[in-house]
């Protein structure tokens, strides 16, 4: 079902008048069930590929960007300065980075 057809309740419906995050436990668990199938292979996707990496992100590693990269058909790889969050971080830099792959690909 729609995740919208759910039925949900109104913070006026409650009694101590707190807001409580309201969710579909269908829906939960239908998510949590799709997050366990095993990914597939980057050697799958086909269109060319921009990966933008924080310098000091301790979530993305340069091994992790070097395999990824090594298994993608075609990559680009941009490393900006700050962490995990370049946009945040270093937003000139990666809108840089971004604004040229964009363009590149559209004069291929």
């Amino acid at each position: 079902r729609d995740l919208h057809s759910f039925p949900t309740r109104r913070s006026s419906d409650l009694r101590d008048g707190r807001l409580r995050f309201r969710y579909s436990s269908d829906a939960a668990a239908a998510a949590l069930e799709a997050l366990a199938e095993p990914a597939g292979s980057l050697k799958e996707i086909v269109c060319t590929v921009m990966i933008v990496r924080g310098e000091h992100s301790q979530l993305l590693s340069e091994a992790d960007v070097e395999r990824a990269s090594l298994e993608l058909r075609r990559c680009r790889v941009a490393t900006v300065p700050g962490g995990h969050a370049p946009l945040f971080d270093a937003l000139a830099e990666a809108g840089a980075h971004v604004k040229g792959f964009v363009a590149a690909r559209s004069r291929a």
